[in-house]
């Protein structure tokens, strides 16, 4: 399986997260992360792949369409429903 030559083959920590969330085989919606440059240089490339949205600097999750994001330079939280492409 090419995920498993990934995670042998000295890939980076999020290139080792794509590997595994492309793999999962699930029904995925979104993919999100914590909002590193890793992160932010893999993930949208799975979220590509398994035609879901990205979503980065989540602080926390209300339910399945609505999580809460930093807003003004991190000053406020904002609860933002995000709609399924």
């Amino acid at each position: 399986m090419q995920w498993q030559n990934c995670v042998r083959n000295r890939c980076s920590g999020a290139q080792k997260a794509l590997c595994l969330v492309i793999a999962s085989g699930g029904p995925i919606t979104h993919v999100a992360g914590p909002g590193t440059t890793d992160i932010k240089n893999v993930m949208p490339g799975a979220a590509a792949l398994l035609e879901a949205q990205f979503i980065s600097e989540i602080t926390g999750i209300v339910d399945a369409d609505t999580i809460e994001c930093p807003v003004y330079a991190g000053n406020a939280i904002q609860a933002v429903k995000v709609v399924a492409p």
